[in-house]
């Protein structure tokens, strides 16, 4: 069956897809590094997903 998105459309949103499951994998594990007191690890993991949701955050209004 063929797609009526064009590839560079749809790589666009297996990207997104991707940046979706990633950041919700960290938020996870933030809670859980915050849950077993290691706030280290929890700051690094933060600071990573700071990274990986600025670009989303520039084009919010």
């Amino acid at each position: 069956m063929s797609s009526i998105l064009a590839p560079s459309r749809r790589a666009e949103l297996a990207r997104a897809f991707e940046n979706a499951i990633r950041e919700l994998r960290l938020r996870a594990h933030i809670e859980f590094a915050e849950a077993a007191g290691d706030t280290v690890t929890a700051e690094r993991l933060r600071e990573e997903l700071d990274e990986l949701t600025a670009p989303a955050r520039r084009w919010r209004f």
